[in-house]
């Protein structure tokens, strides 16, 4: 099982994530299916989103111990049924990551690219590109973006603007360490967040719990 990354928060909450090197047929096999879940499968054409599907299933079955039958809400929200368990999934390039938690909580993940500066406009704002300024931004641009769409799962608020309404307050990135980030969503009180993040060469991870 290649598990590459795996911490827990007083045994409350778990995080995994997975490197993906079996193949289709080796996944499915580990794996406990329902009918639903045969279902869902049957509906993604994609080869890699198959696997990155049954590699999150997987971890999720491994983390919960339940039957990782998953349904969503309108917005995308992941449930896992049968449970008052939250879940949280990404994948990216080769990868997928889960965590579960009795709180509410948010994951994200995205591999190593020019990509993410390219559309960095969209999602960073001026307080934030103040620090970012000089230094290196790339990987700035990944952290900030992988931190946004953890407080925006987290949090579950529709039509929040990530550059204006979410604020990450000033880091220097390490291999791993925390991070502040803000939610200023219309009228609503500030919403403040504790993140965590790992950096390596293969991926950025941001979670919440």
């Amino acid at each position: 099982m290649p598990v590459v990354f795996e911490t827990n928060k007083e045994n409350k909450s778990f995080l995994s994530v997975w490197k993906i090197k079996e193949t289709e047929k080796q996944l499915a096999e580990l794996l406990s299916f329902t009918e639903l879940m045969r279902n869902q499968l049957k509906l993604i054409s994609n080869s890699e989103k198959r696997l990155e599907w049954l590699a999150s299933r997987l971890l999720i079955q491994r983390l919960s111990g339940l039957p990782p039958c998953v349904s969503h809400t309108s917005s995308g929200k992941p449930n896992l049924n049968k449970s008052d368990l939250n879940v949280t999934i990404s994948h990216t390039k080769g990868f997928a990551a889960v965590l579960i938690s009795s709180q509410a909580c948010g994951v994200d993940m995205e591999y190593p690219s020019s990509r993410i500066s390219k559309l960095s406009e969209r999602f960073v704002n001026p307080t934030e590109e103040k620090y970012i300024s000089g230094r290196d931004e790339p990987t700035y641009h990944a952290v900030i973006w992988c931190a946004k769409e953890t407080l925006y799962k987290t949090a579950g608020i529709q039509g929040i603007i990530f550059k204006d309404q979410m604020v990450i307050d000033p880091f220097l990135p390490e291999k791993s360490g925390t991070l502040s980030g803000r939610i200023l969503f219309e009228d609503s009180p500030v919403q403040e967040y504790d993140l965590s993040y790992k950096i390596t060469d293969e991926y950025y991870l941001v979670w919440h719990w």
